[in-house]
């Protein structure tokens, strides 16, 4: 069973990933996991995965736009919920389904925050011993 593994790396300058993390990598991807490296805050990583959910939602309703070019846009009505940003996505005052679909996810984003992503599984290091987060249950890794 191929699972998703996402080793976060809290944000500060340094060139490479800590090599705690490297080695858990390594080992998760032997098992043939999928494994992801994040650095920085946690909001930024679920409000990519939010627009990606939301973008092939809004191709499968209208794919002669190019959604891409209005992520600025989408992230920021989904972010913040400015009524300016709403305006400049195409479409979303026009289509019913497309404005809905706005709103869901703004709600999703807003009312979720780091709780959207349930389905990964969120590796860190405690005391040298890696620290296993699932279904808000915590435990180490044994060795």
């Amino acid at each position: 069973m191929s699972r998703k593994v996402l080793l976060v790396e809290p944000n500060y300058k340094n060139k490479y990933p800590p090599m705690g993390l490297m080695k858990i990598a390594t080992y998760y991807r032997n098992l043939g996991d999928d494994v992801t490296f994040f650095k920085g805050d946690l909001r930024d990583l679920v409000l990519d995965d939010t627009y990606e959910d939301l973008k092939t939602q809004l191709y499968a309703n209208d794919s002669s736009i190019m959604w891409e070019k209005y992520k600025p846009h989408i992230c920021m009505y989904l972010k913040k919920g400015l009524k300016d940003e709403f305006d400049q996505i195409p479409l979303s005052n026009e289509n019913v389904i497309i404005k809905s679909l706005l709103e869901y996810y703004r709600k999703y984003f807003y009312k979720k925050g780091l709780e959207l992503q349930p389905c990964l599984l969120f590796i860190g290091i405690l005391q040298s011993k890696p620290l296993i987060l699932q279904n808000n249950f915590v435990r180490l890794q044994k060795e």
